[in-house]
């Protein structure tokens, strides 16, 4: 630039940066493509149903290998179902953490011995998942918790429980119920409860005892059914 023109470098570069910009909108408004726009994925949400050992070969999508999602485990003891969610990104495991199953094992053997039933394997579940390619959008967990709350409840009305439990804040969404923890509700017929999911427990003493205050008020009611 000539020493004529009192401009400063930073100024310079401005009128550059602003000249490029009307070009780049004329350009767009003439319906010109300036940068290719990246192929949207089109693939729906994808589910399954069964054992934690069947869905080994689950992936949402042939084409892209990243995805994300949720699952669901159900378990069932006496008349009551307990229903724990998780986000993930990979049905190759089991979509829980050794600690949360071990904490979840803790539960359900109190629940058992507070209910007079068999406690159950906490590795044997039912097991619900959806998942979307992350080519597809965003407000994936909450379109995977709407696209198996469908098959979770008719799952659950077939186990005909009286009292169901949901722990963490997606099983909890299923429901309507993540922003009332250790509230009970009643939907078609049935007790539910909200609380914090095995994970949470398992890492924070504060909201372990939190759940266990939940779980005696669960009982209660339970005990109030029979």
């Amino acid at each position: 630039m000539s020493e004529d023109f009192d401009i400063s470098p930073v100024d310079e570069l401005r009128l550059i940066a602003e000249a490029l910009r009307e070009r780049l909108a004329l350009l767009r408004d003439g319906g010109v493509g300036v940068l290719p726009k990246p192929a949207v994925c089109r693939r729906g949400w994808a589910t399954f149903e069964g054992m934690p050992s069947e869905a080994r070969g689950f992936s949402p999508c042939p084409e892209h290998a990243s995805w994300q999602g949720a699952a669901f485990g159900v378990w069932t003891l006496g008349n009551v179902a307990v229903v724990w969610g998780e986000a993930i990104a990979d049905a190759s495991e089991i979509p829980y953490s050794a600690s949360g199953l071990d904490q979840l094992g803790k539960i359900l053997g109190w629940l058992s011995g507070q209910l007079g039933s068999p406690a159950p394997d906490i590795n044997t579940f039912r097991l619900f998942a959806s998942g979307r390619c992350l080519e597809g959008g965003h407000d994936r967990e909450g379109g995977a918790s709407s696209s198996l709350s469908p098959l979770i409840d008719g799952w659950i009305d077939g186990q005909k429980p009286e009292a169901l439990l949901l722990m963490g804040g997606l099983a909890a969404g299923l429901k309507g119920a993540a922003e009332a923890m250790g509230k009970i509700f009643e939907s078609r017929g049935v007790k539910l409860m909200a609380t914090w999911s095995p994970d949470e427990i398992a890492s924070d003493e504060r909201l372990k005892k939190e759940s266990f205050a939940h779980l005696k008020g669960f009982i209660k009611t339970i005990a109030s059914i029979n």
